[in-house]
């Protein structure tokens, strides 16, 4: 009744304290806080009957077990964000609300500082019970902080109060074998010993952190004597084997007398049992009703004062016994798992065992057993305070604008490397031509900061839910620490940058919100450090690598449109700069083509990550390409592919070892669990996305087929960087295949043609345009290759092998935005990047209707070619408009000329899908100075002399009159009379001018002259001197064909003259 008082009088004394007002209030040298509140509907009152009323009170000194795991709380050892400042989490504190800055006693029995997760147990003085008349109690949780809790100290055992326990051991594995501490007392004399076969392996997970796990054979574990007659005993068993007799704890002793001490534990039929013995009684024995169950968790208790008993199951009282004489003796040492003579074993779990020193009441056990079963709805967190002395918070009076002072608190605008908050629902921006540096930055919920300039991070950004960062044109954040997005990271326009400059071993990414933004930069102080993503980022843009390891983790997308494609940039320093983990790589796949076209049709494809790697040779799957269409093939469902009426094969490789034309080179893939080396290309058959509604019925079943819309295709792997070499064949047999070998862009970005290595090609590179269904053939160096695109390449004839390597150098990069999809690509970048007017001697044609093109090309270099070899490009296939120049029954895409002084004929093939207009473009006219060109349309019996730059020639084309298209239409006509021209200067000729053989050199006077000849590369070639009167330059008629400057001295002077060789 005493201690009950005592109660009552605390309770009364904390009624009084808890008007007062301490809200404002903070613990000195603490950062951060949240507020616990527990429900008082869970905590069961001391109910008391005065006269014919029922008073309820509260529970005083009862130690509140607190679990928590949450992100705030993670500590990375040299993290400048950390708010729990200490990897063993000693900077850790509790204060009621009521008086916020005065500590509590509390013991941390357990801080994971990977995972913020954190257990320990808080004395409160008085704690609210459910019908009393008091508040809820809450508390303030203080964390970050110089000031270290100590943990075994007299701080953390007070919180266990001197007069109500005797041992409380929480079963953890605090010393080997097999010890387990006493959180009250800390003495050594006092700990829990396991058996000698006992060791770590026996500490197993258990309800509250871990627990002692007993074989129920021979194990278990001593402690020194507990001498107490009344007290309680309470722990949490979870039994293994059942129908047996097992001791829980034991101080049961021998003596002259008899037997003193207790034992609590289960009968054969799985009741709780508590044995009282004193030495001149006979064992006093209650036993419970409750049948225990394995395999389920029990709080069991037994209390006794000496003379009685009582048993509790799960905070229900389960019998008891009464007695008039004292029953119980002094106990010597205790045993757990088993009685003194090592029998009776059990079998199973205990964990959070106490002694206590007094006889607990039923709402006592009852408020344990809620708080410890059911921690996490004993009480609600609320969200994160800080103290207003440690930070700048922005309230927005005003205005949005960062230099109006009265917009912050106290009105004083923040000074550099600030702690910054901006308050709910408030909006800060940061105009174009700020520069800011702060230390930390919080965003609270509804937030939003609009950076228009510059805004470095040296530490933590935390966005809360709800909150916004958005980035404008040209802006950038600069993040130094971790990064919490609980809300929204956006691009208001175009081009913002998100930067992380991580300062520690590895910059956290985490949160539940959404980050879409165009640039990515990944700048570590140092190239060991890795930036690691916890949550998505999605990138419209660029993804730049300058220093340190992004680590994406499954979380990094680089996103596609029509308009534009993600790419990562070139990574100049390999060697201190790289990306691990999964990466998402999208690829936009055109559609919606309009008549005659469909989007229905064949697609040149590769993969832009890897998925596999086998003594240093990469390889990919089709997996990303079954995911997004409909991949059918021999076999159907037993090979992995999808269901079809036919089976008809949608996936080709291009063998080039294969016999026959190049059509005859496809070989359909096996099964859909193929590896494909990496750097090959894939020819696929695309019907459209399988995931739109009644896909399979408009793709596959019915007839009409759709024409799909456009659709994304995302590949999921390992972003290959560095340089790849592939191998290539030429089956060298004389026929069109030869040399043809189907590549894929390896990286994720776009490449350019010039900064490929390549050995043993021809200059030219093979793009499929599937809008007008027909290869597009580029010998820009400019052109671009998209990302996930393939393509073709050749091995020159007569070497039977090449090679060509990708290198980081060989990416597209520019100011500009990435080359967009393939349609669009090949419209826009390969014809037209660099201007093709700009190439000397060169005929740009161009065939039109709407937006289906074709181009070729004829070429008069200075060494040239009438007939066909590796300077000439094959036409491969013919599309809805089709255009190429034909040499000897030969179809050419770009054709090369020999330029002897000799009039040329060049037959054009033109066809078209449809009667109608078409339109004949030609380029570079102006290149060919001193030379009529003209075009013959033999249909309409007319010539046309082109002039100026560009020449459009708009003429009809009827696929029922054969003399409209094919080879008869057109013929291109270059007249050389005098181009190039004879060389003369005054005083000295040099004829004849093309020369094949002999070159005649006349001069005005008779002296002798010094003659020296080079090719356009400045080598030479010959060298020697004339005599006077000697006309004839011998000893040329070995040289090469093409252009020579000669050059030749004498005492007048010296004269140059630019010579061709037939």
């Amino acid at each position: 009744m005493g201690k009950f008082l005592n109660s009552v009088l605390i309770t009364g004394t904390f009624l009084l304290l808890h008007h007062q007002s301490f809200g404002q209030s903070w613990m000195s040298n603490y950062t951060h806080r949240k507020k616990i509140t527990i429900d008082k509907n869970k905590v069961s009152p001391i109910a008391v009957r005065v006269q014919s009323n029922t008073i309820y009170y509260d529970l005083t000194d009862f130690p509140v077990l607190i679990e928590l795991t949450d992100p705030d709380f993670i500590h990375v050892p040299g993290n400048c964000g950390n708010k729990v400042r200490d990897i063993k989490g000693r900077d850790i504190n509790l204060a009621l609300s009521t008086a916020a800055a005065s500590p509590l006693n509390f013991e941390l029995e357990h801080y994971e500082a990977a995972t913020g997760k954190l257990r320990l147990w808080v004395k409160i003085p008085s704690l609210s019970a459910n019908m009393s008349t008091s508040t809820p109690t809450s508390l303030f949780l203080y964390y970050g902080s110089s000031v270290l809790h100590d943990t075994e100290g007299s701080f953390a055992k007070n919180t266990w109060t001197d007069s109500e326990y005797s041992r409380v051991w929480h079963m953890n594995l605090d010393d080997s074998p097999c010890i387990s501490r006493d959180a009250k007392t800390q003495a050594s004399e006092n700990r829990l010993t396991g058996s000698p076969d006992m060791g770590p392996q026996d500490v197993s997970t258990a309800l509250l952190g871990t627990g002692v796990q007993f074989n129920g054979t021979s194990q278990y574990m001593t402690t020194g004597e507990e001498t107490s007659t009344v007290l309680t005993l309470s722990a949490w068993i979870r039994l293994n084997a059942t129908g047996l007799e097992q001791v829980i704890i034991s101080n049961d002793t021998s003596g002259t007398f008899g037997a003193n001490g207790y034992t609590l534990k289960l009968n054969a039929n799985d009741n709780l049992a508590f044995e009282m013995r004193r030495a001149t009684s006979a064992t006093f024995i209650s036993t419970g009703g409750i049948k225990l169950q394995r395999d389920k968790w029990y709080y069991v208790c037994a209390t006794s004062n000496g003379k009685d008993n009582n048993l509790f199951v799960n905070g229900v009282a389960d019998l008891g016994r009464s007695g008039t004489l004292q029953r119980l003796g002094a106990g010597g040492a205790i045993r757990i798992g088993t009685n003194k003579s090592s029998s009776l074993p059990f079998k199973g779990i205990v964990d959070e065992l106490r002694i206590h020193k007094l006889v607990r009441t039923l709402p006592w056990l009852q408020t344990e057993y809620e708080n410890q079963k059911n921690n996490a709805d004993f009480y609600s967190v609320s969200g994160e305070e800080y103290n207003p002395a440690e930070r700048s918070r922005f309230t927005g009076t005003f205005n949005s604008s960062w230099t109006t002072a009265g917009n912050w608190q106290n009105s004083t605008i923040p000074v550099l490397n600030s702690n910054i908050v901006i308050a709910a629902g408030k909006v800060l921006q940061i105009e174009a031509a700020q520069n800011l540096s702060c230390n930390s930055f919080i965003l609270e919920s509804g937030a939003q900061l609009l950076i228009e300039g510059k805004l470095k991070v040296n530490c933590k950004v935390e966005i809360k839910s709800m909150a916004r960062i958005s980035l404008g044109n040209n802006a950038s954040l600069n993040c130094g620490g971790d990064v919490i997005n609980h809300g929204n990271i956006s691009m208001a326009q175009r081009l913002g940058t998100l930067i992380f400059s991580g300062n520690q071993p590895v910059q956290h990414f985490t949160g539940s919100g959404t980050t879409n933004i165009y640039r990515i930069e990944n700048s570590q102080s140092l190239a060991a450090n890795v930036f690691l993503m916890n949550a998505p980022i999605l990138v419209s843009g660029e993804v730049k690598l300058d220093n340190g390891t992004l680590n994406s983790n499954g979380y990094l997308k680089l996103l596609a449109t029509q308009q534009q494609t993600a790419s990562l940039l070139p990574i100049l320093k390999t060697d201190s700069a790289a990306i691990a983990g999964i990466v998402h790589v999208q690829k936009y796949i055109d559609g919606d083509y309009p008549s005659p076209a469909t989007a229905r049709g064949w697609k040149l494809l590769a993969s832009p990550v890897y998925h596999s790697e086998n003594q240093g040779s990469r390889s990919y799957t089709i997996a990303a390409i079954q995911n997004s269409m409909f991949v059918t093939g021999s076999g159907g469902a037993s090979n992995g592919f999808d269901p079809s009426p036919l089976n008809s094969a949608t996936i080709y490789t291009h063998d080039q070892s294969v016999s026959g034309k190049l059509s005859q080179k496809y070989i359909p893939i096996a099964n859909a669990f193929i590896s494909i080396p990496f750097g090959k290309g894939l020819c696929v058959f695309s019907r459209g996305e399988k995931t739109v509604s009644n896909a399979y019925l408009k793709q596959i079943q019915n007839v009409p087929f759709s024409n799909p819309k456009g659709y994304i295709l995302t590949h999921s792997g390992i972003i290959h960087t560095g340089n790849l070499s592939v191998a290539l064949d030429n089956r060298n047999e004389g026929k069109d295949g030869d040399g043809f070998n189907l590549i894929g862009n390896p990286y994720p970005a776009a490449i350019t043609w010039r900064k490929l290595i390549k050995e043993n090609l021809a200059d030219f590179v093979w793009i499929f345009d599937p809008l007008n269904n027909a290869y597009t053939v580029s010998d820009l160096p400019e052109t671009h290759i998209p990302s996930g695109s393939g393509f073709f390449v050749k091995v020159k004839n007569g070497f039977s092998s090449g090679t060509i390597t990708f290198t980081e150098t060989s990416k597209y990069f520019s100011d500009a935005s990435v080359p967009p999809a393939p349609a669009s690509f090949i419209k826009t970048s390969v014809i037209n990047a660099p201007d093709a007017t700009k190439e000397v001697n060169t005929l740009s044609l161009e065939l039109s209707k709407g937006i289906f093109k074709q181009h070729c090309k004829i070429k008069f270099p200075a060494v040239g070619n009438d007939g066909i070899d590796d300077r000439d490009a094959l036409k491969i296939d013919e599309g809805y408009v089709s255009i190429a120049c034909m040499v000897k029954g030969q179809l050419l895409a770009i054709n090369e000329r020999s330029l002897n002084g000799f009039d040329k004929e060049v037959s054009l093939h033109v066809k078209g899908w449809e009667a109608g207009r078409y339109q004949l473009t030609l380029t570079g006219i102006e290149n060919f100075k001193g030379a009529t060109v003209s075009l013959l349309d033999k249909y309409l019996n007319q010539s046309l002399r082109l002039t100026g730059k560009n020449y459009l020639y708009e003429f009809t084309i009827d696929p029922a009159i054969k003399e409209t298209y094919g080879s008869e239409r057109f013929t291109l006509q270059l007249e050389t009379e005098n181009w190039p021209p004879d060389e003369s200067i005054e005083g000295m000729m040099v004829y004849p001018n093309p020369f094949k053989d002999k070159l005649f050199l006349r001069r005005a006077t008779y002296i002798e002259c010094s003659i020296t000849l080079r090719d356009l590369f400045g080598r030479i070639i010959i060298q020697r001197k004339l005599r006077p009167g000697e006309n004839i330059l011998s000893g040329i008629e070995k040289i090469e064909k093409g252009f020579y400057l000669l050059q030749v001295s004498d005492v007048m002077g010296t004269r140059h003259f630019k010579i061709l060789k037939e």
